[in-house]
């Protein structure tokens, strides 16, 4: 048994693409070099699915995280924006909002919250339906590269 990421992008037509794993580590490590010009100054829908594996073929998923990536002009990922957004799940979940610091100064420390609210989305019943689909090989997709 072993484990797989499929990360997924969504255009605004819904159409579904999957990108491959080295190609996004690419654009992480050094976006600049890596633009994907289909996207140029998109917010772009992104499923990453967590695949249980058994014989190197997929017969579960574990996991779907929905996120949404930004493109700026020339195709290059922000990855700042992705920093940002990692950096704020944590704190939330690793912190939170402090009850006691709330009580003395009546001030709900929100940031946090609306940065991880505002890279997430949620799709509808048919399309997290496609993306299972193509998360465990029933559909074929087209591949970024």
């Amino acid at each position: 048994m072993g484990m797989s990421v499929r990360t997924i992008l969504l255009d605004s037509g819904d159409q579904i693409f999957l990108l491959p794993n080295t190609v996004f580590r690419k654009m992480l490590t050094d976006p600049e070099a890596h633009p994907l010009k289909q996207f140029a100054g998109q917010c772009v829908r992104c499923a990453e699915v967590i695949v249980e594996l058994q014989n190197r073929r997929p017969v579960r998923i574990v996991r779907v995280s929905y996120v949404l990536l930004r493109f700026n002009p020339e195709g290059v990922l922000d990855r700042a924006r992705i920093e940002q957004e990692t950096v704020a799940v944590l704190s939330e979940a690793l912190f939170g909002s402090r009850q006691e610091d709330e009580a003395v100064s009546k001030v709900v420390d929100a940031t946090n919250r609306f940065i991880v609210r505002g890279g997430r989305w949620r799709p509808d019943a048919d399309l997290t339906r496609a993306i299972h689909d193509a998360a465990m090989g029933r559909t074929r997709v087209r591949r970024l590269r």
